[in-house]
């Protein structure tokens, strides 16, 4: 499987699907072992980011990296955004 910026992510190939909380985890494992790893801020706002989404993901029945799409990775975006903003005006 591959993961951003070309990186392998190693994850154990265990027969069940993957979980939207593993992949995140096993993103971060491989960004840790790049050979010029992201800064753990970065890793570590990216992984808030996930876990946010994973949050939104399960309330939403899908538990599975294979049960989400496109538009899910973008309302769970939105979600956390609106949230970021709370008692605030979107800017435009």
């Amino acid at each position: 499987m591959k993961g951003f910026y070309n990186g392998r992510m190693d994850i154990e190939q265990t027969g069940e699907p993957l979980t939207i909380v593993a992949a995140g985890d096993a993103w971060a494992a491989a960004q840790r072992a790049r050979r010029k790893p992201l800064a753990e801020p970065t890793i570590a706002s990216y992984c808030d980011a996930w876990r946010s989404f994973s949050t939104w993901a399960a309330t939403h029945e899908k538990r599975a990296v294979a049960e989400i799409g496109v538009t899910d990775l973008a309302r769970g975006a939105n979600i956390r955004a609106s949230g970021a903003r709370s008692g605030r005006r979107a800017r435009r």
